[in-house]
C-alpha cells in the first residue's frame, strides 16, 4: 500500500511519481513482480488485504507515522490499520518502522502494537542518505 503521502516521498526523495499505479511496483523494484497487487482507491473497505482470510506472510509500514501507529493500536478503520490489524490477529510478521516519538502516547501505542504481536523498529539515522542523487 502506498499512501498519498508515500506517493509524495516517492516523487521527492526518489524522483519517481506515481503516473500509472500499475507500473509504480516494477519501478521501484527495477522488475516485473507477480507478488504485488493493485487496487482501486474505491471501495477501499472491501479491499482483500484488510481481511483475515487474505494470505500474507508479514507486512511492513515503512516510514510508520505515530498517526499510522495510533491508528493500528487503537482499531481505526482506515486501510493500513485494517491490514496490520489482520495481520497481527492472524500470527503474521508485522513491522513498524518509526522516526521519533514526540509523546508518552506514542510510547503507549508501541506497546499495544507490540504486545499484540508487532516487530517496533527505529529508522536507523544512517539509512537516509542527505546527498542529492
Amino acid at each position: 500500500m502506498v499512501t498519498e503521502t508515500g506517493h509524495r516521498l516517492f516523487a521527492e526523495e526518489l524522483g519517481l511519481t506515481s503516473g500509472d499505479l500499475k507500473q509504480l511496483p516494477s519501478r521501484i523494484l527495477g522488475r516485473r513482480t507477480s507478488k504485488i497487487e493493485i487496487f482501486a482507491e474505491q471501495g477501499r473497505r472491501s479491499f482483500p488485504i484488510a481481511s483475515g482470510s487474505y494470505e500474507v506472510d508479514s507486512m511492513l509500514v515503512i516510514p510508520c507515522s505515530m498517526g499510522t501507529l495510533a491508528a493500528i493500536a487503537r482499531g481505526s478503520d482506515d486501510l493500513i490499520a485494517r491490514a496490520a490489524t489482520s495481520c497481527l490477529k492472524k500470527g503474521a510478521s508485522w513491522c513498524c518502522a518509526f522516526g521519533d516519538t514526540r509523546s508518552i502516547d506514542s510510547v503507549e501505542n508501541m506497546l499495544r502494537a507490540q504486545q499484540a504481536g508487532a516487530v517496533i523498529m527505529p529508522v536507523i539515522p544512517a539509512f537516509y542518505d542527505s546527498r542529492k542523487r
